[in-house]
């Protein structure tokens, strides 16, 4: 075999490696944050309006989908 052939078998073998090290360690991206309008009460507790804690809830699934 001569160098140029190992040359061209050595780059693709060392691109297919490298293709295949991507897939198997897929980048996790955390989700946006929602802002949210969020009323404290003086006794500790918080209030907001059922859109707020739907963004809350979808954002808390995507953080544990992003975790697993």
């Amino acid at each position: 075999m001569n160098a140029t052939k190992f040359q061209k078998a050595l780059v693709l073998g060392l691109l297919i490696t490298f293709l295949m090290a991507c897939q198997s360690n897929p980048i996790k991206i955390a989700p946006t944050k929602p802002s949210l309008e969020i009323i404290q009460m003086e006794d500790g507790s918080m209030c907001m309006s059922a859109e707020n804690a739907e963004k809350l809830g979808v954002y808390i699934l995507e953080l544990e989908r992003t975790v697993q």
